[in-house]
């Protein structure tokens, strides 16, 4: 088959070249990975993205064919768009947080023209594009006969207006959620979909991403946690249990590695109806540091001198810190839609402690490769990394059976052998 794979237009990635890997977000990653199995599964590949410098390229990794497309004026627009809102504002414009300007016609356009003319000269049989079901219909025009996969990797189906996402849904013959709970948030509100709509969860690279053979490297003491130091994450909730985990556990040590940026307001804190993120809206102000301050703000002296912040990482560092963490924490306060640092950190057989919401618990199980509680809960966050840090051997055994669910149901290539069964079963 002629399978064709679409990055989200916001998105830009770095090809792999030499020594170098391919960089990219959470959810490029999974095209990258899903695309080089499917070619080696001995399908014609085609991928498209689009690079930091947007030029055009053309270029043969793996087996797959790239194409990265450029700008064509789609970022001037959008900027001239930004620069406008405050004057649609004071007319009463574009006040709908629910048809924000990323889901307008116009919306990188130009990207999906140039996609969809060639997937209509490679003559592709299925087309998967990720979280903009807008631009489908454009995909449509030029190939008529393709088969149309929509992959959704948050909630925005859920969350617009039913006018903007509408026809997309229509016209694409399959949607795809990154988790089970995304598939029920989509078929909650447009049941007439639930016959061709399937959960495909993300993976991880299991041959990357192992446990250390150097114990004595590995801590029993550190709790680290990976992601944005951003409201989203939860970095506030994990100080203020951090500052209580002392009073019991003075030896523990806490590890902050990520950016110190928070997604755009307007792709998060607009569109939820969660009262826990709207309480954080104030900290959504871009070029701000308010929750960075704010963040910082929280642990006591005593709490201070036991954490190290780190700012971003290479992927190799990033591999050893996992590797040498006692318990890996992901406190997100969202109800969060996958969740990739957990199975990344699962993977290097480490107990992962998080939050019950979303579609964390379809493969964090609560008491055997790990713990859950509640969003936003201090007290039972502490609590979690107390008796983790006060019980070695259920903190192995916990890490051991992560290793083992990841390897044997997340591998990537796992996880490109089920998407290659629903295409098979379902179109």
């Amino acid at each position: 088959m002629n399978l064709a794979f679409i990055d989200q237009p916001i998105s830009r990635v770095v090809l792999p070249e030499d020594d170098q890997p391919f960089r990219g977000g959470s959810i490029s990653l999974w095209g990258y990975h899903i695309s080089r199995h499917c070619a080696a599964a001995e399908h014609n590949v085609y991928a498209y993205s689009r690079q930091y410098n947007d030029v055009r390229l053309s270029k043969d990794i793996e087996g797959v064919h790239y194409e990265i497309m450029s700008d064509m004026g789609d970022e001037r627009r959008i900027s001239i768009d930004k620069r406008l809102k405050p004057i649609k504002n004071l007319f009463g414009l574009g006040k709908n947080p629910r048809k924000p300007y990323y889901f307008a016609p116009w919306f990188y356009r130009n990207f999906a023209l140039q996609v969809a003319k060639h997937l209509q000269e490679t003559k592709c049989d299925i087309a998967q594009i990720t979280n903009f079901p807008h631009l489908i219909p454009i995909l449509r025009e030029y190939n008529p006969t393709t088969k149309i996969i929509l992959h959704m990797q948050c909630e925005w189906v859920k969350q617009m207006e039913e006018s903007l996402i509408r026809p997309g849904l229509d016209q694409c013959d399959m949607i795809t959620g990154c988790s089970q709970w995304v598939i029920d948030k989509i078929v909650e509100r447009f049941p007439e979909y639930q016959n061709k709509s399937f959960n495909l969860h993300n993976g991880v690279d299991t041959d990357y991403f192992v446990p250390t053979d150097d114990l004595s490297e590995v801590s029993d003491s550190e709790i680290v946690f990976i992601g944005r130091v951003s409201p989203e994450r939860g970095a506030h909730t994990l100080l203020e249990a951090f500052n209580l985990v002392l009073e019991e556990v003075p030896n523990a040590k806490l590890k902050m590695i990520g950016s110190y940026n928070s997604v755009p307001r307007e792709y998060l804190v607009d569109v939820t109806d969660d009262p826990l993120m709207h309480e954080m809206r104030k900290y959504y102000k871009e070029g701000s540091n308010l929750y960075y301050d704010y963040a910082k703000s929280i642990p006591t002296p005593q709490a201070n001198e036991r954490i190290t912040w780190i700012s971003d990482l290479p992927q190799v560092e990033l591999l050893k810190q996992y590797q040498q963490a006692a318990i890996f924490t992901f406190p997100s306060l969202i109800e969060e839609p996958f969740g990739m640092p957990i199975i990344e950190a699962m993977a290097c057989g480490k107990p992962v402690i998080s939050t019950d919401g979303g579609g964390i618990p379809e493969f964090l199980h609560d008491g055997e490769n790990g713990l859950l509680v509640p969003r936003n809960d201090p007290q039972a966050l502490a609590q979690a990394f107390i008796k983790l840090l006060n019980e070695p051997q259920t903190r192995d055994g916990m890490g051991k059976k992560g290793r083992d669910l990841v390897a044997s149901d997340f591998s990537w290539k796992q996880i490109a052998k089920n998407y290659l069964n629903l295409i098979e079963n379902h179109l």
